[in-house]
């Protein structure tokens, strides 16, 4: 009888959404440069550390979870690892940070320039749609900034120039002059729409 009381109490839980079940425990942050390895034969589990300077691997090692006795004593070693070793290329090269920055290559550009789009954005406000530019570009890690050159305001080519020019602007803050403005490909055909 305790068993059929036990089904019983789980379903009317389960109706009321309620979990019987614990929670699972949060995934660990994701560190950059530090990946989990666990081969499918269960041999040699641990992290991999990586150091880059300017798109290249400069240092790397592997910590095994036996070797430092479970996984988040190897993690720790591991971050410890990084963070020295990071050091160490800051004292030897003072621009590291800068040079670490990513410039990801992305599709996601309708107009041909890298963070230069042509979008339609809606104002909640007034409730209207309106075409124009918009420009994106991160400060620092982890933020996004964004700014919008209204078609309606400037004109298609105007607003397009002043979205280009300002993308330019904020690539010489961010990475410096001499690498300010570099174009992958040619800007694509403005439609009209």
């Amino acid at each position: 009888m305790g068993k059929k009381k036990a089904k019983k109490t789980a379903r009317k839980a389960a109706k009321a959404g309620k979990a019987s079940k614990p929670a699972k425990s949060p995934k660990p942050k994701k560190v950059e440069g530090i990946s989990r390895i666990e081969p499918s034969d269960g041999k040699t589990k641990g992290w991999y550390v990586r150091v880059y300077y300017k798109g290249k691997t400069c240092s790397s090692k592997f910590f095994s979870d036996k070797k430092f006795g479970g996984k988040s004593k190897a993690l720790a070693a591991s971050k410890e690892f990084r963070e020295k070793e990071i050091e160490a290329l800051k004292k030897k090269h003072p621009d590291y940070d800068q040079a670490c920055r990513r410039r990801v290559k992305t599709t996601h550009s309708n107009t041909g320039v890298l963070g230069v789009s042509r979008v339609e954005y809606y104002d909640k406000r007034r409730n209207k749609y309106y075409d124009c530019f918009s420009v994106s570009w991160r400060p620092e890690p982890g933020k996004a900034k964004v700014t919008k050159f209204s078609v309606n305001k400037y004109g298609e080519k105007l607003a397009f120039k002043k979205a280009c020019a300002l993308r330019k602007s904020k690539e010489g803050e961010i990475y410096g002059p001499e690498k300010a403005g570099r174009k992958k490909r040619q800007p694509k055909a403005l439609k009209k729409r």
